[in-house]
């Protein structure tokens, strides 16, 4: 197996929401993390589309927002994922976000493959 087939099994199956201040940044993320075996719905664009679909959607693993740098995730997207006991991890560099976003994916997988 080759390096590039070991990276994208790492995220195999791990189920995605993309919520997105900048849709092309969405498109990018949601295209990356396909690319590398994760299951990802979106980008979604507006906070009240995450907190209506965490009732439409089957519950996510994780849930990635990307915000624009200096700004933080909207408080009913924090809330409802604190209901919901969804991890959350944000994206808010414009450049070389891959590593960063995958390095927390993976730290986010492991733990439930080891149980």
């Amino acid at each position: 197996m080759t390096s590039s087939e070991q990276t994208n099994l790492s995220l195999k199956g791990l189920s995605v929401i993309v919520l997105a201040a900048d849709f092309l940044m969405g498109l990018s993320i949601t295209v990356y993390l396909k690319q590398m075996g994760a299951l990802p719905v979106g980008p979604l664009s507006r906070p009240s589309e995450l907190v209506d679909g965490l009732t439409r959607f089957e519950r996510p693993d994780v849930v990635v927002v990307q915000v624009t740098p200096g700004e933080c995730v909207a408080p009913t997207v924090q809330r409802a994922l604190a209901a919901n006991a969804i991890p959350l991890v944000t994206v808010d560099q414009p450049m070389s976000w891959e590593r960063s976003l995958y390095d927390q994916l993976v730290a986010l997988k492991s733990p439930r493959e080891r149980s």
